[in-house]
């Protein structure tokens, strides 16, 4: 079994420090982490017996 990071705010040492110590790590941009990737995780967790939430937060004024 493989153990996968997924961020979207990794920083420049933190990826060297983990090619060093042979982890992988996706990074798919802070945006993206936010806006996008919650609703497809949701969508690819229901292929399993867990149970998910969708939660959106609002940002105060």
């Amino acid at each position: 079994m493989r153990i996968v990071f997924l961020s979207g705010d990794f920083k420049y040492h933190q990826a060297l420090e983990a090619k060093e110590n042979k982890l992988s790590l996706i990074d798919i941009g802070h945006f993206e982490s936010e806006r996008y990737f919650p609703e497809c995780l949701a969508l690819y967790l229901k292929n399993f017996s867990i149970t998910s939430y969708n939660v959106k937060f609002e940002k105060s004024v």
